[in-house]
């Protein structure tokens, strides 16, 4: 089908043997977690009463996606192998509550699919802070985890000339955007990355 997760995701669309249902806003999406999440959710379906329980609630207590799957690889966690699980899962998204802003309340986001006209929540991180996307829903109903992607990272060789660690500041967070200057003059925008805390030092490559 392909080699990056997302020509794979495109590839298993055209041969799935239904079409996407456009009527109701559905979509293959990605989801991070670990192997033993994996299989249970493959198995059994959707826990929403777990969710969140990795990765946050930023928009409400429900099943977080990503059409990134590098913004989903942030969430996996690797086995004793190395190994790291994303679903590719068809999800309905319905008519979806969109958010831009960089402080969210979440329990209006739940009032606004659970008792609002509203079935899903988009949250665009993208526009606010640069990073990516992402997908909530509130029913487990709306998912289903059609494919478990198994790989491993590899990382690129570090190139001592063109790279540099970046300490977090007090005031940022995981998706904040810093400017920083490089030794060499030229201004950088990065992202700190999910998991860095206010005075750890990240790697950053240009």
């Amino acid at each position: 089908c392909g080699e990056t997760a997302e020509e794979i995701t495109a590839g298993l669309a055209a041969q799935f043997g239904e079409p996407l249902m456009q009527g109701v806003n559905e979509v293959f999406l990605f989801h991070g977690t670990s192997e033993a999440a994996a299989d249970k959710i493959a198995a059994a379906n959707y826990n929403i009463n777990l969710a969140g329980s990795a990765a946050g609630t930023l928009y409400g207590r429900g099943i977080y996606l990503a059409e990134n799957s590098t913004k989903s690889d942030e969430y996996t966690r690797p086995d004793k192998g190395g190994e790291r699980h994303l679903l590719l899962c068809r999800a309905t998204l319905g008519r979806a509550f969109y958010s831009d802003t960089k402080d969210v309340d979440p329990r209006s986001c739940e009032h606004a699919c659970l008792r609002g006209r509203f079935h899903s929540v988009l949250g665009d991180r993208k526009k606010c802070r640069g990073t990516f996307r992402e997908f909530i829903v509130f029913d487990e109903e709306q998912v289903y985890p059609n494919y478990i992607i198994r790989y491993r990272r590899v990382d690129a060789e570090v190139d001592a000339a063109r790279s540099l660690q970046v300490e977090c500041p007090a005031d940022a967070i995981p998706g904040t955007t810093l400017q920083v200057a490089a030794p060499d003059g030229v201004t950088l925008r990065v992202i700190v990355p999910i998991g860095t805390m206010p005075g750890q030092k990240f790697l950053v490559q240009y």
